[in-house]
């Protein structure tokens, strides 16, 4: 039963004064190493994920209005282009990446906007849409915890990462979406393993929960765009 005297926020507040987001998230050095770079390549990769829509997948976090959702898309597509470049070039030497291209990359991640830059463009169309999902997950988490008990299932990374965002580097904010995104599977699989099999769909699970996909680029979104997916992975490949 759950006490009424207990809160969840407090209690969280408590639990993570001290924390900040920077401790919990991979750094990213200015100067990075060739060590570093399989780490960033795969960080880029995920936040650019969810963007894109997998089958029969939509996009985790398509923005508001249908020209949004087609720049996203687009960034999406060459910011995983970008990456897959990267890995290649990573790849080809015993070496790694080399010291200029570690350099271009870390400016795709803090540089400003640039039509080389994809991540960027990604970012800066699609911030408003991750902090509201982000606020809309935390809120939902700490709705949930009822007792002392629950507090271990909270995640540390979303709740500082909400309570701090507006002092967050896009680095970290890229990761708090993340974690927001693994946190939403994670409670739809407990939402279906509470169920008997077959009693529940994973949209009814989408929905009970409040988290509704719009629809991802279509083909007359692409012609009205001018770019199709493929000539935006030629453009990076």
């Amino acid at each position: 039963m759950a006490d009424p005297s207990f809160s969840a926020t407090a209690s969280l507040q408590s639990l993570y004064s001290h924390a900040h987001v920077a401790s919990l998230i991979p750094p990213l050095k200015v100067a990075l190493t060739p060590d570093d770079v399989p780490t960033i390549l795969r960080d880029i990769a995920s936040f650019a994920h969810l963007f894109v829509a997998g089958g029969s997948q939509p996009p985790a976090f398509p923005p508001g209005d249908g020209e949004e959702r087609i720049k996203a898309d687009q960034a999406a597509q060459a910011t995983l282009g970008l990456v897959h470049a990267m890995r290649r070039d990573s790849a080809a030497s015993v070496l790694g990446l080399g010291k200029k291209r570690r350099e271009v990359l870390y400016t795709h991640i803090t540089g400003g906007k640039h039509s080389g830059r994809p991540l960027v463009d990604l970012f800066l169309v699609t911030e408003s849409a991750i902090h509201h999902y982000v606020r809309s997950m935390s809120k939902r988490m700490v709705d949930a915890i009822k007792t002392p008990q629950a507090l271990g299932a909270a995640s540390e990374l979303l709740f500082v990462g909400t309570r701090d965002w507006a002092e967050l580097t896009r680095w970290e904010k890229m990761h708090v979406a993340v974690e927001a995104q693994r946190y939403f599977h994670d409670m739809k699989g407990k939402a279906l393993t509470r169920r008997p099999t077959g009693s529940l769909e994973t949209s009814e699970v989408e929905a009970s929960i409040g988290h509704q996909h719009l629809p991802s680029l279509t083909s007359r979104q692409a012609q009205r765009s001018g770019v199709s997916q493929s000539r935006l992975r030629a453009r990076w490949a």
